[in-house]
């Protein structure tokens, strides 16, 4: 069997591995082969994974390993038009499943996994979120036919007590606007009323205004403290229309509704909040209060989603279904008395 590579030796003493890859066939009948160079031999790896990516030949063999399909993994996350911050999180949690890396794919058992999950030293919801990212990879590896067997059906995830949602009721926010300063009002209400993202109300456009909608085009995101608009949005629906009230007026213009920076926003608000003597919030927790209204207007669970823009009815339920439960005592007691 070839080796996987070469070895070069540079005039300065630095090693480089030589990567022979085959691409498949020419017309002519001929292989069509190319090299990739890298620094180490996992950097040449996923270098070869996002070659044949590229070029969708990659197949399901027995030497697959987990590491090497890892980065075609990331790779088909991002022609799926992941998030950014979807992929940013995956290569973080991605340090944790050293213990498999060399692993191949077809080896993976769930006893290994279990052992694996006892060596986590990590609180426990840190931990339900890791084996998630692991289940997802395996989920993936399965339904591309590198493993014959779903074995994450067998695992158990760590259990946590999930933290309650933080909100302020409308009354509430109406006496919290007394105290926020003129220039911050309108960003406070739009906040309020529409539950966008911080990023999201950051993207607004004057050109985003339609009638008594908010058709969201941009959203603002800050890699490395630097601003910058994007079309990209955290999840595809998340790019929605979102409806406002008859009443609030943002002006006309070009460019930025909101222009100022986040810091000044959170530091109006935690401002505003010690002058007007209530417990801490973040600006996140405008979305939560915006959910919350939502519920207390009696808007679906399926017109939620949409409006805060979820991907699925499960991450809505799974943040703000305790307070659908309280509406079902609502259900309960309009019932009367026994007859």
């Amino acid at each position: 069997m070839a080796k996987e590579y070469k070895i070069k030796i540079l005039s300065s003493g630095k090693k480089r591995y030589i990567f022979d890859v085959n691409l498949g066939y020419n017309p002519d009948g001929s292989r069509n082969r190319t090299t990739v160079t890298a620094e180490s031999i996992t950097e040449g790896r996923k270098k070869v994974a996002q070659l044949l990516l590229g070029q969708n030949v990659i197949k399901a063999n027995k030497s697959n390993t987990f590491e090497e399909l890892f980065a075609y993994y990331l790779n088909s996350l991002e022609n799926q038009n992941k998030s950014p911050n979807t992929i940013r999180n995956k290569k973080a949690y991605y340090k944790y499943f050293q213990p498999f890396y060399k692993d191949k794919v077809t080896k993976l058992s769930i006893t290994k996994i279990h052992k694996w999950q006892n060596t986590l030293k990590l609180n426990n919801q840190s931990k339900n979120k890791i084996e998630n990212e692991l289940k997802a990879y395996i989920n993936w590896l399965y339904k591309n036919d590198f493993i014959k067997e779903n074995i994450t059906r067998k695992m158990s995830l760590t259990t946590f007590e999930k933290k309650k949602v933080n909100f302020i009721t409308e009354d509430q926010f109406k006496n919290l606007l007394n105290y926020i300063e003129d220039d911050f009002k309108l960003f406070f209400i739009t906040l309020f009323y529409t539950g966008l993202r911080l990023g999201e109300i950051l993207g607004l456009q004057y050109k985003d205004i339609q009638g008594t909608n908010l058709a969201l085009s941009h959203v603002l995101k800050m890699p490395n403290g630097k601003p910058y608009l994007s079309t990209t949005f955290k999840t595809p629906k998340s790019k929605r229309v979102v409806p406002i009230p008859i009443w609030l007026e943002l002006g006309s213009g070009k460019g930025r509704i909101f222009a100022k920076s986040r810091d000044h926003y959170r530091k109006e608000l935690n401002r505003a909040l010690e002058a007007a003597n209530m417990p801490h919030m973040t600006i996140h927790d405008f979305r939560h209060s915006y959910a919350s209204m939502m519920i207390n207007k009696k808007i679906d669970q399926f017109t939620l989603m949409e409006l805060l823009g979820h991907d699925n009815i499960t991450t809505t339920m799974n943040t703000y279904g305790h307070l659908y439960n309280d509406k079902r005592q609502e259900v309960t007691n309009s019932f009367g008395n026994k007859m």
